[in-house]
């Protein structure tokens, strides 16, 4: 069977491992992935190896239980507790008898191969980044020995297992993340858009009224992102552009740190912070650039949904981005918005470029958004996952089929 189709008549027992449930990129991927083959016969269940999410960032799990889908959490609570959890997460997987298991990052990619052993169904691993903490690369190597494949959401992904952590090439796929819903509108610009998208009290249910543009930052604030990086270079970015702001949507442990840079470098006026936001994609119409400054990545959502938008962006192109914009896109658009790797006066450079040239935004973002539709359309990419688990299942022995 061609991996690209998804057209099957058998039913299977696909269980979904995930290290959390809380909302992101791996977890979405997870979450849509459950709704899809559900929604095409197959009994999934989803097995999270921390704690239940905490109110607000449980969107994921609330959608799962909306669909009826039944959703185990292992409780782990960290390498103290390891045996017991994959004890669990072994009890769990024996009393489902799954055909299929699928893992997704590193954690769930160990857990699962210990917790397998002795087990016949067909093991699929998942790997969202490419890893830099190089003493995790022999751990996942042995993992991916008991694999029956290995899904990288990259090229760039695939790469760096095969090269760097030496998993076998013929074990190694590529199916990206990709994106739903109708396309919002990119044929006009700021001043044409819906007031209700775009006036004056857009951004007023989150506390604060920018200025006339404004650059967006959605994710994590984390090292990986580089957002402190961001935050001592928003000076150089702002200071030629009196009617932007600057708005970092999200949460986590460099939060502080970034407002302190910020408040130290004289540019507080220009810049808003607000807490993570469980439908961050809403607020991207309003916005005129997207930035994403990450160290790392794997397929970063955030950028298939500016692009969806129809919205241009400035990021490094490290590994996964670069894919975002291939193939047939053209190169004097892409040479905009991506950025080589921490290089930051570039970076500067070309959000100035951007913020001083309402066509050249326009642009971009029209041909983001035709882009996107044409290659990461959401439905395929799932339909790629049936199809690998359908085709290993068929080649695999012993392996029986629900009728």
């Amino acid at each position: 069977m061609d991996d690209s189709t998804a057209e099957t008549t058998t039913r299977l027992r696909i269980a979904l491992v995930i290290t959390e449930l809380d909302v992101g990129g791996a977890e979405r991927c997870l979450t849509e992935l459950a709704l899809f083959l559900s929604k095409q016969g197959h009994h999934v269940r989803v097995l999270a190896l921390g704690e239940p999410p905490a109110p607000l960032v449980d969107g994921l799990w609330r959608q799962l239980q909306q669909a009826q889908i039944d959703v185990r959490f292992i409780h782990g609570k960290g390498l103290r507790h390891a045996v017991r959890s994959i004890g669990r997460l072994r009890r769990e997987l024996a009393e489902f008898e799954p055909h299929v298991v699928q893992a997704m990052l590193w954690h769930a990619n160990v857990a699962t191969a210990v917790a397998l052993r002795g087990h016949s169904c067909v093991f699929v691993g998942g790997m969202r980044v490419s890893e830099p903490r190089w003493w995790r690369w022999p751990i996942e190597r042995w993992a991916a020995r008991r694999m029956a494949s290995l899904v990288c959401v990259s090229d760039d992904v695939r790469r760096h297992a095969e090269r760097a952590e030496r998993i076998e090439a013929a074990k190694l796929c590529v199916i990206p993340n990709g994106i739903s819903g109708p396309p919002l509108p990119a044929e006009y610009d700021q001043s044409d858009r819906p007031s209700s998208q775009t006036g004056p009290g857009v951004w007023s249910p989150l506390g604060f009224e920018p200025r006339e543009h404004q650059m967006l930052y959605v994710g994590r604030l984390e090292p990986q992102k580089g957002v402190l990086e961001l935050a001592e270079h928003l000076p150089q970015l702002l200071a030629p552009l009196a009617d932007w702001s600057c708005i970092v949507m999200g949460r986590g442990s460099l939060r502080e740190a970034m407002e302190r840079a910020v408040k130290q470098r004289g540019c507080g006026q220009q810049v808003h912070f607000t807490a993570w936001q469980p439908e961050a994609a809403r607020w991207m119409p309003a916005a005129d650039v997207i930035l994403l400054p990450a160290n790392y990545e794997g397929m970063p959502n955030v950028l298939l949904e500016a692009m969806h938008a129809g919205k241009p962006f400035v990021a490094f192109a490290v590994d996964g981005i670069s894919q975002l914009l291939s193939g047939d896109y053209p190169a004097e658009l892409r040479e905009v918005q991506l950025i080589p790797p921490q290089d930051w006066p570039k970076f500067v450079k070309a959000v100035h470029t951007l913020a001083n040239n309402p066509q050249l935004r326009q642009r971009c973002g029209q041909a983001n958004q035709r882009h996107v539709l044409a290659h990461f359309r959401l439905e395929d990419q799932l339909a790629r996952y049936e199809a690998l688990y359908c085709r290993l299942v068929a080649t695999t022995a012993n392996q029986p089929i629900l009728k």
